[in-house]
């Protein structure tokens, strides 16, 4: 019998991320298994929405809008009848979601993910998820479609 105990999923408060912490909920719930809600703070994205360099202002603003939206994905899990441990980290998304399945031993990593066209797919590259199902090590990566 397997002995599935941690689930790993990102949230960012978007219509992908909320199905996907629905599904890891529904899935945390049938195999009892622990939850683990990861925020990341993307620097590219911080650096960009603030010209390049961003004040403390910026930055302790940044921080609480992903303390705010940790706290609803938390929040989330609690009505759908799951307790979850929260984390945050700073960087590139792809590399934060591989360190923390590593480090917390997450046997799933779920996932939400948009379709693309063509044309998003050549000029974005690959989504974070393509990168992820071979980084991931021994964790299965679940992507949730919406």
């Amino acid at each position: 019998m397997f002995d599935y105990r941690r689930i790993l999923t990102c949230y960012d408060g978007t219509a992908e991320m909320t199905a996907a912490l629905h599904h890891a909920t529904s899935l945390g719930k049938s195999l009892a298994a622990e939850l683990h809600v990861l925020v990341v703070i993307d620097t590219a994205a911080m650096v960009a929405s603030t010209l390049g360099m961003p004040s403390e202002g910026a930055y302790l603003n940044i921080e609480h809008a992903a303390r705010e939206t940790l706290r609803r994905g938390l929040d989330l899990a609690e009505e759908r009848g799951m307790d979850a441990h929260g984390h945050i980290a700073i960087g590139n998304i792809a590399d934060n979601v591989q360190h923390y399945a590593q480090a917390l031993h997450a046997d799933f990593v779920v996932l939400g993910h948009r379709r693309r066209s063509a044309f998003a797919r050549i000029w974005h590259g690959p989504a974070p998820h393509q990168t992820l199902i071979g980084r991931c090590g021994a964790s299965a990566v679940i992507t949730v479609t919406v």
